[in-house]
């Protein structure tokens, strides 16, 4: 196991470290644990290095730091066929467009759960690490959803943005509840949590409601003898409803761009203080940080000489107020560096509506 979630005070590092070092401690489990964190050269390095000594790998951490690692391993000739390869991730969600990516590296694009199990685990620092998971099903229905638009509408009702994630969890470990379409959660945890609210978007599908649902698509006793799902209801997410974007692990707060929204700087690029940004994907399915600005200078939008100026700084003062991003884009520039655009008011307005509650983060 190979756990390149962030460490030092990184909760989710740490408790996956600790959690792997328990795993290691019982006679039953035949497991050797490194934990390079996000040093990508100490995470290919003993990957390279050690797995020809095990029949299995798996590696851990956030999706696109794991994809820049598969990627560097694939760019060295690393031979993924000689072990079963699997990944586990947290700390965002992805696209399916992104396990496709990762399955076209390790097995040719073939979805085999039994060669290469890629799933995601949903998890919070005040709530519980391991509130649910995804399992061979969910990760079945999710596909599913992404081509059958009919059977999304009667999993996650009508009007759902996109597809969400969806995690398996124990109600006698976890019990959530979904109050106006946010998780609540009733956990014993050392303090312990009674309806608490993190804000996470989503709902709750309980098995016998699963199964009417299933059973207009499918042959539910196939379904049920192929998959083999235990009798656990099922959650669904959206992410965050609060001010964050995540970018590769980093919680970017709203306020913290703001902040940078109102420093004298701003001024010689000609900028308002309106802004927006929003998560998007490349061609390979990683995740790029997009930012949209507001330019009164219409010769300014054309200047990408100014623009690329403005991001430098922009980066710099993102990186001195937010310790989180700060590592995250010494760790892996490419991901973390944000995309400017700068729009003239009249083009901003059209992707930007004014409303009452300007809309800062965009889905």
């Amino acid at each position: 196991m190979v756990n390149t979630f962030a460490l030092g005070f990184w909760t989710a590092g740490l408790k996956f470290a600790r959690f792997a070092s328990y795993l290691t401690e019982k006679k039953y489990n035949k497991i050797s644990v490194i934990n390079p964190g996000t040093n990508m050269s100490d995470a290919v390095l003993g990957t390279v290095k050690l797995s020809k000594y095990f029949e299995q790998v798996i590696l851990v951490g956030y999706p696109p730091f794991v994809r820049n690692v598969l990627d560097e391993l694939k760019s060295q000739g690393y031979d993924f066929s000689s072990v079963k390869f699997h990944i586990i991730v947290g700390g965002e969600g992805f696209p399916e467009e992104w396990r496709d990516y990762v399955l076209g590296i390790l097995n040719g694009g073939i979805l085999d759960l039994e060669k290469n199990l890629i799933a995601s685990a949903y998890g919070a620092a005040d709530a519980g690490f391991d509130i649910g998971y995804e399992v061979p099903l969910t990760i079945f229905l999710r596909r599913e959803m992404r081509k059958n638009k009919e059977l999304a509408t009667d999993i996650l009702g009508d009007n759902y943005p996109y597809i969400p994630h969806l995690f398996q969890f124990n109600p006698l470990k976890n019990w959530i509840e979904s109050v106006n379409g946010e998780l609540c959660f009733t956990t014993d945890t050392p303090i312990a949590l009674v309806r608490y609210n993190i804000h996470d978007k989503g709902g709750v599908i309980w098995p016998d409601k699963l199964d009417e649902i299933l059973s207009k698509y499918y042959d539910i006793n196939q379904l049920k003898k192929e998959y083999k799902p235990y009798r656990f209801p099922l959650v669904y997410l959206y992410g965050r409803s609060d001010g964050v974007v995540t970018v590769s692990g980093a919680n970017v707060y709203l306020e913290n761009l703001k902040q940078i929204f109102t420093l004298d700087f701003i001024n010689k690029y000609d900028l308002t203080v309106r802004f927006f940004t929003y998560l998007s994907y490349d061609n390979k399915a990683r995740p790029l940080f997009n930012i949209i600005c507001e330019c009164n200078a219409e010769n300014v939008t054309k200047d990408s000489k100014k623009i690329e100026e403005f991001r430098n700084e922009f980066v710099s003062e993102l990186s001195s107020i937010n310790s989180e991003f700060s590592n995250a884009y010494r760790s892996d520039t490419k991901a973390c560096a944000p995309k400017i655009k700068f729009l003239t008011p009249e083009l901003f307005t059209k992707q930007n509506p004014y409303s009452i509650k300007f809309k800062y983060i965009k889905e």
